[in-house]
């Protein structure tokens, strides 16, 4: 999946250097074509952390850029996906008590339910964290891009 990264930044006059998870960013069309793969929410990055080598920007920004696009790129969105799971479960405990009564009356199939209703609560919780990490991501390289376009 990195070495789709590679080959389309060579397109754009760009050839980051990849080794196994790690992206070398060193030129501007480098951010432009992470910047691209970004947006395609679907297509998977391929990289777990950036290392910014840009010349044109000062080290310090660069390393708090480098630093604020490594954590954005680690998050996983456990934490989402277990919050949605215990709201999803939660909210079903309390509407079948509410529907059914006690727990004596409950059946087979409302245990079945309650889990698949978990399950579904915690991979749409997982969902709306990856788009909200992509999107956060794009934004933190729009303004890298921009940092980069006025410095250079």
């Amino acid at each position: 999946m990195a070495s789709h990264l590679a080959a389309a930044a060579r397109g754009h006059g760009a050839a980051p250097l990849v080794a196994g998870d790690l992206l070398v960013v060193h030129t501007q069309p480098g951010l432009a074509t992470l910047l691209s793969r970004c947006r395609n929410v679907f297509k998977p990055l391929g990289v777990r952390k950036v290392s910014l080598r840009i010349d044109t920007i000062n080290a310090g920004v660069a390393q708090r850029s480098e630093a604020r696009l490594n954590a954005i790129l680690l998050a996983c969105g456990c934490n989402t996906a277990n919050a949605a799971g215990c709201i999803g479960l939660l909210g079903y405990a309390l509407g079948l008590f509410v529907a059914r009564g006690s727990p004596a009356h409950w059946m087979w199939i409302h245990l079945w339910s309650g889990i698949a209703l978990c399950l579904a609560a915690s991979v749409l919780g997982r969902a709306l964290h990856y788009l909200r990490t992509r999107r956060r991501l794009v934004r933190e390289l729009r303004l890298l891009i921009a940092q980069t376009r006025g410095s250079g």
